[in-house]
C-alpha cells in the first residue's frame, strides 16, 4: 500500500511539473509573437514613412530636365521649402544608410538636375543661394550644403557610369560642383548687384565648398568612374566634363595654397588615370567657345602657378613618388602616371627645363617600380585564372593583374610617351639650352653640328674618359634611355628610330667608346666586371648599352646596298672592331664567369650585347663583311682537348660556350661535338647492338609506302637502323642487299620526292631555293606531310647522310632556332620571294611624306576569289603608318610574308626534324652550316681530296693507267653535274662529305673487275683478283659497264684497253639511274 501512494505522489509531482513548463513557454510564445507583431508593425510603420519621404521627394523634384529651363517652374519650390525637402534627403539618407543601402539612383539625378537649374536660375525668391541672406537659416543653410557636398562625393565611389542613368548622374555631381564651387555662377546675385562685403562672403562659401571636396576626399572617390571611363572602349565622359574636373582641380590647389598633401593625393589619384591631361589638351577642337575660353584660362593657370613645377618637387623632394607607386602594384597605373607627367612637361616646357634633373629622376622611380612587376626577375603576382595573356601596346605581350583591362587606351598613352624621345626633350638632357634657344635647335644641320661639338669637347684631350667628369653628360643620357628600353618593348624601334638623330648620337657615342681604350676599351671593361660581376657598377656600361641598340637597330634597317655598298652610318670595318670587340667580351664573360651563368640570359645588358654579336655574325655568314670568316669569329685561346675534355665533364663554362657563342669554335669541331652527341643518343636510345628495322617498298608508290611504314613510328624507332628491300614495277624484288647503300638511295628519293615542287608541298624562291608552300594546304594532311618530311631529313642527319637540295636562308632560320633569328631582317630575303613587294617596301622605307599613302597596319591579298586581310598588329587596322613606324611596318610586312603564312607548315616540320635532332644540336650552327649538314659540300667535286683518301684494291694503284684515266675523265670530260652524279653513283651521295673525304665511312674505293668474276664485296677474292690482274695486264673487257657498291663506297672499274671506252661506259652507268638492277 505505501508502494502505490509513493508512485502516485511522483506521477502527480511530475504531471504538475510539464503544466508548468507548458504555461512557461506559452508565455514565451506570446511574449514573442507581441515581440514579432511590434517588430513588424514598427518595419511597416518605418516603411510606410520611408515611402512616404521618398514619394514626397520624387514629386518634388520629378520631371526636371536639365536641358530645359521651363521644367523647373513646373516644380518651382522657395529656399525655405528646398531647405526642408533637402532635410528630408539628408535625413532619409541616415534611413538608407543604417541598411547600407544608396539612395535611390532616379532621386539623385533628379535632385541634382534640379539643384543646378535652381542655382543658375535669377529667382530671388526660390533660389537657394538666397538663404546666405537669410539671418534665420543662414547657419542652417551652410550646415546643409556642406552635408548635400559630402553625400555627393560619396555618391561618385557607389556610380557604374557605363549604365546610362549612372552616367548621368557623374555629369550632374561635377556640374553642381562646378556651379557651387563658382559664385558667379549664382545668378541670384547678380555680379552687378554686389557690394564689396557681399562679393567677398560669396567668394569665402565658394572656396569652402571647393576646400570641402578636398576634405571629403574628392580625388579618391573620383577614381572609380575615371578608370571605369579609361577601361571602356567608347569615351564615357565627355570633354566638357572632363574640362570641369580639371577645374575643380586646380580650384582645389589654388584655395588650399599648393598643399604638398593635396598634390601627392592628387599624384597617386588622378594623375595615375590614363591620359587625364593628354584629354585635356585634345579638348580644344571639340568644345564650344566658351569651353575654349575655359580651357585657355586653365592652361595659363597651370603655367603661370608652377603647376609643373611643384608637381616635379613635391614626387623627388620628399621621395614620396617611391611611396606611392609601391602602392599601386600595377604597371598600367605607373606608365598612364608617367604619360601624364609627359603631357604636364609639354604643357610648360620652360618649368622642364629648369626642372630636367627632377624629370628624370620620376622617371628612374617608374622605370624601377614598373620594372620589378614585369621583369622576368620579378616575383610572380597572383593573377586570376581568367586573366589571359593580352598584347599590350607599350610592353607587348603581357599577363598582370590591373584594373585597367582596356589595353587599347594606351595606343594614346603611348602618343604622350613619345615625348620622352623627341627631339625637344632631347636638346634639354644634351645641355643644349645653355648655348643655343630652342628655334634654331628645330634645323637639323645647327643640331648636328652642335651634336657633334658636344662629344668633342667630352672626348678631348681625356686620358681616363670612363672616370672623367666630362663624360657624366653622356652617361646621363644613356642611363636615361637605358631604363627605358629595359622596361619597353613595343616602341623600341621608334625609341631608337629617333635617338639616331640624323645617326650624330651614334657616331658620337662610337667615338666615345672607341677613345676609353684599345679593342673598345676592352680591357677596362673586364677589369670592372671582375671588381663587381655587374654591369650596373659603372654608368660606362649604359653608354654600351645604348650604342649597341642603335647599332642592332641600324643592322637591322639597312638594306644590302645600304649595308655593304654604301656603308652608311659606319663602315665596314666599324663592324669589324665591334664584332671583334664583343666576341672577346662575351668570351671572357662566359670563360671567366664574370657575371653569374645562372641569371644571365635574364640580364638585359648580357642580351643585347649578345644580341648584336649574333646579328653581325647571322650577317657575315649571310654576306661575309670580313676578308676570312671562317678564322675571324675563332677564339684563338680555345684549345680543343682542353674544350672536349670540359664538354665530357659537362663543365657548365664548356656547355654555356657552346650554347651561347659556339661560333667561337671551329666548324670541324662542332661537327665532330654533333657526331659525338649522336653515337652517345644512338647507344642510350637503341643499345650496343641495335635491331633494324626492315621494310619493303615499292618504287612506283615511294612516298606513299614510306609514309605508311615509317610516319607512324615513334622517333627512337626511326633512329634505329633501316632495312630496305626494293620491289620494282613487275612486283618483284631487286637485287642488292642492303648495308646501308640501299637505304641511303632510299632516302634520297623520298626526301626529293617530298621537295618537289610539284607536289605542292615547297615551292622554289628565284634564286631556286627550296620554302615550305603557303598553299600546301590543298595537299591531303599537308601538315602531317610536313612533319614526315623533318623527320626523313633529320634521320639523314643522324646518320650524317646529305640530301640534295637547298633550302631558302628564311626557312633555315626558322629551324635554326632562336639565335638566328636575333633581331635578323626578313625585309632582306624579302626580295628572292616577291621582287614587287620588295621594292614597293623600299619606296615607303625612302618616302618623306608617307603619310599621304594613307596606309594602316594590315595586308590585304586576294585568295580563291575572296580578300584576306591580316593585321600586322592587334588592332592594325587603326594604327595609320608614318614616318616614325615605318620602318617597324616594313619589317612587319617581311614577316608575315615569309614567317607568319607559313608557321604551321615550318611549325610542323620544326617537330618532325627536332624529333631527331635536338634542338640543343642545332643550336650548335649557323644558317649556311645547318644547310652544309643537310646536304654537304656546296662546291664541286674536289677531286685532290679525293685521291688523297682514296682506297685501291684488285691490283690498281695510283700510277694505273686506269686511274689516270678515270681522273683525266672526271677532271677535264666530266661536266659539274657528272661529277656528281659519278660521286652518287658511287656513295648515293652527289655531295661530297662535309669535312671532306678523310671522313667518310668505309673509304671511297676502287676495285679493277673482269668479266667473269662474281659480285662481292672490297674485300672478297681481293688476292685473286690482284693476281689476274698481273697476269692478264694485257687482258681487257669492253663490254661490260661499271658498277658499284653505295654500301662501302665502292667502285668496281673493268679494265677498259682504252680511255674512250671508259669514258663512255662510266657516263652510261652514272646517267642510267637503274637502281641495283644495273648490269
Amino acid at each position: 500500500m505505501f508502494t502505490q501512494n509513493s508512485s502516485n505522489k511522483d506521477s502527480f509531482l511530475k504531471q504538475a511539473n510539464e503544466a508548468r513548463e507548458k504555461r512557461t513557454l506559452e508565455k514565451k510564445r506570446l511574449a514573442s509573437a507581441i515581440k514579432i507583431q511590434s517588430f513588424f508593425r514598427g518595419y511597416l510603420a518605418r516603411k510606410k514613412f520611408s515611402q512616404g519621404i521618398e514619394s514626397d521627394l520624387n514629386s518634388a523634384f520629378d520631371g526636371v530636365d536639365i536641358q530645359d529651363k521651363e521644367t523647373l517652374m513646373k516644380r518651382s519650390h522657395t529656399s525655405k521649402q528646398l531647405l526642408e525637402l533637402i532635410d528630408k534627403i539628408l535625413f532619409f539618407k541616415k534611413i538608407k544608410a543604417r541598411k547600407a543601402i544608396n539612395l535611390d539612383e532616379k532621386l539623385i539625378g533628379n535632385f541634382t538636375s534640379y539643384m543646378i537649374l535652381n542655382i543658375t536660375n535669377g529667382d530671388f525668391k526660390h533660389s537657394y543661394m538666397s538663404l546666405i541672406l537669410s539671418k534665420d537659416n543662414y547657419q542652417k543653410f551652410l550646415t546643409q550644403s556642406h552635408k548635400v557636398l559630402k553625400l555627393l562625393v560619396d555618391n561618385l565611389d557607389h556610380l557604374n557610369i557605363k549604365d546610362l542613368e549612372h552616367n548621368k548622374i557623374f555629369n550632374n555631381i561635377i556640374r553642381l560642383f562646378t556651379v557651387l564651387s563658382d559664385n558667379n555662377q549664382w545668378k541670384c546675385f547678380p555680379i552687378s548687384n554686389r557690394n564689396e562685403m557681399l562679393d567677398k562672403t560669396l567668394k569665402e562659401i565658394s572656396k569652402n565648398y571647393i576646400l570641402a571636396l578636398k576634405h571629403n576626399s574628392f580625388f579618391e572617390k573620383l577614381m572609380k568612374p575615371l578608370i571605369q571611363n579609361a577601361s571602356n572602349h567608347i569615351t564615357i565622359i565627355s570633354s566638357n566634363v572632363m574640362l570641369q574636373i580639371h577645374s575643380l582641380t586646380f580650384n582645389i590647389f589654388e584655395h588650399s595654397s599648393f598643399d604638398s598633401n593635396d598634390l601627392y593625393i592628387f599624384c597617386s589619384t588622378l594623375l595615375t588615370i590614363p591620359l587625364f591631361f593628354k584629354i585635356l589638351e585634345d579638348n580644344s577642337s571639340k568644345n564650344s567657345s566658351e569651353n575654349d575660353a575655359n580651357e585657355l584660362i586653365l592652361k595659363s593657370k597651370i603655367k603661370s602657378s608652377g603647376f609643373c613645377q611643384k608637381i616635379y618637387s613635391i614626387l623627388t623632394d620628399t621621395g614620396r613618388i617611391k611611396t606611392f607607386l609601391s602602392s599601386k602594384n600595377d604597371v598600367n597605373l605607373m606608365i598612364a602616371f608617367l604619360g601624364n607627367i609627359c603631357s604636364l612637361s609639354v604643357f610648360d616646357f620652360e618649368s622642364l627645363k629648369i626642372n630636367i634633373e627632377k624629370f628624370i629622376a620620376i622617371n628612374h622611380q617608374v622605370f624601377l617600380n614598373a620594372s620589378e612587376i614585369i621583369s622576368p626577375q620579378a616575383p610572380k603576382i597572383h593573377v586570376e585564372k581568367n586573366h589571359s595573356i593580352k598584347w599590350h601596346p607599350i610592353f607587348g605581350y603581357l599577363k598582370i593583374k590591373t584594373c585597367l583591362t582596356n589595353y587599347e587606351i594606351f595606343n594614346k598613352v603611348l602618343d604622350q610617351l613619345k615625348f620622352l624621345w623627341s627631339h625637344r626633350l632631347i636638346t634639354i638632357l644634351f645641355d643644349f639650352k645653355y648655348t643655343i634657344n630652342e628655334e634654331n635647335l628645330n634645323n637639323k644641320n645647327n643640331f648636328k653640328i652642335y651634336l657633334k661639338n658636344f662629344f668633342d669637347k667630352v672626348i678631348d684631350k681625356q686620358s681616363n674618359l670612363i672616370n672623367s667628369s666630362q663624360s657624366v653628360s653622356v652617361y646621363r643620357i644613356c642611363s636615361f634611355y637605358r631604363q627605358f628600353l629595359f622596361l619597353i618593348n613595343e616602341p623600341r624601334i621608334e625609341i631608337l628610330s629617333a635617338l639616331s638623330i640624323e645617326n650624330e648620337f651614334l657616331l658620337g657615342l662610337w667615338g666615345f667608346v672607341t677613345n676609353i681604350g684599345p679593342m673598345c676599351g676592352l680591357r677596362d671593361l673586364i677589369r670592372l666586371l671582375e671588381t663587381s660581376r655587374d654591369f650596373s657598377c659603372h654608368p660606362v656600361f649604359d653608354v654600351y648599352y645604348i650604342l649597341c641598340s642603335l647599332i642592332l637597330y641600324l643592322v637591322t634597317v639597312l638594306d644590302e646596298n645600304e649595308f655593304y655598298v654604301k656603308q652608311e652610318v659606319l663602315k665596314l670595318n666599324d663592324y669589324k672592331q665591334i664584332a671583334i670587340f664583343l666576341n672577346n667580351l662575351i668570351y671572357h664573360i662566359i670563360v671567366n664567369e664574370l657575371i653569374d651563368l645562372k641569371t644571365i640570359d635574364q640580364n638585359p645588358y648580357f642580351t643585347v650585347f649578345h644580341q648584336l654579336l649574333l646579328s653581325l655574325y647571322v650577317k657575315d655568314c649571310r654576306r661575309p663583311f670580313t676578308e676570312n670568316p671562317d678564322e675571324f669569329w675563332i677564339i684563338k685561346d680555345l684549345r680543343k682537348k682542353t674544350f672536349f675534355e670540359d664538354l665530357e665533364k659537362e663543365s657548365k663554362i664548356a656547355l654555356y660556350t657552346l650554347n651561347k657563342i659556339p661560333h667561337v669554335i671551329p666548324l670541324k669541331y662542332r661537327i665532330e661535338i654533333l657526331k659525338n652527341k649522336i653515337e652517345k643518343d644512338k647507344t642510350l636510345v637503341l643499345g650496343e647492338e641495335p635491331t633494324s628495322l626492315k621494310i619493303s617498298i615499292k618504287r612506283n608508290r615511294m612516298i606513299e609506302d614510306a609514309y605508311t611504314n615509317l610516319f607512324s613510328l615513334s622517333p627512337n624507332l626511326i633512329k634505329a637502323p633501316i632495312r630496305i628491300s626494293f620491289i620494282n614495277e613487275f612486283g618483284l624484288k631487286e637485287a642488292g642487299i642492303d648495308q646501308d647503300g640501299v637505304f641511303k638511295e632510299f632516302l634520297q628519293e623520298v626526301v626529293l620526292q617530298l621537295l618537289n615542287p610539284q607536289f605542292n608541298l615547297f615551292k622554289l624562291t628565284s634564286d631556286q631555293f627550296l620554302y615550305p608552300s603557303p598553299a600546301s594546304y590543298f595537299v591531303d594532311d599537308h601538315l602531317q606531310m610536313f612533319k614526315f618530311a623533318g623527320k626523313m631529313i633529320g634521320k639523314a642527319v643522324y646518320e650524317s647522310l646529305v640530301i640534295d637540295a637547298e633550302f631558302a636562308p628564311f626557312f633555315l632560320r626558322q629551324i635554326a632556332g632562336y639565335r638566328s633569328q636575333f633581331n635578323y631582317s626578313f625585309l632582306d630575303d624579302l626580295a628572292t620571294l616577291d621582287q614587287d613587294l620588295y621594292k614597293n617596301l623600299n619606296f615607303i622605307k625612302h618616302d618623306e611624306n608617307v603619310d599621304d599613302l594613307e596606309l594602316n597596319f594590315t595586308h590585304s591579298e586576294s585568295h580563291l576569289g575572296q580578300l584576306i586581310t591580316h593585321e600586322l598588329v592587334p588592332s592594325g587596322e587603326f594604327i595609320k603608318v608614318t614616318n616614325l613606324n615605318k620602318i617597324k611596318y616594313i619589317h612587319l610586312m617581311a614577316h608575315l610574308k615569309l614567317h607568319r603564312l607559313i608557321k604551321d607548315q615550318v611549325a610542323a616540320f620544326n617537330e618532325g626534324f627536332k624529333s631527331i635532332i635536338k634542338q640543343e644540336w642545332v643550336n650548335m650552327f649557323s644558317v649556311s652550316e645547318i644547310q652544309r649538314l643537310i646536304s654537304g659540300c656546296l662546291n664541286d667535286l674536289d677531286l685532290e681530296d679525293l685521291k688523297k683518301n682514296v682506297q685501291y684494291w684488285g691490283g690498281l694503284h695510283s700510277n694505273h693507267r686506269l686511274i689516270k684515266w678515270l681522273w683525266e675523265i672526271l677532271e677535264n670530260d666530266f661536266s659539274k653535274e657528272e661529277r656528281s652524279l659519278f660521286l652518287k653513283f658511287v656513295t648515293s651521295s652527289p655531295k661530297p662529305p662535309l669535312l671532306g673525304f678523310s671522313t667518310l665511312n668505309p673509304p671511297f674505293t676502287i676495285r679493277c673487275v673482269e668479266a667473269n668474276e662474281e659480285e662481292g664485296t672490297i674485300y672478297d677474292s681481293s688476292i685473286k683478283g690482284f693476281f689476274k690482274t698481273i697476269m692478264n695486264i694485257s687482258g681487257t673487257d669492253t663490254s661490260r659497264l661499271p658498277t658499284s657498291s653505295t654500301c662501302f663506297n665502292l667502285l668496281k672499274l673493268p679494265n677498259y684497253s682504252k680511255k674512250s671506252s671508259l669514258r663512255e661506259k662510266l657516263r652510261y652507268a652514272i646517267k642510267s639511274n637503274s637502281g641495283f638492277e644495273l648490269s
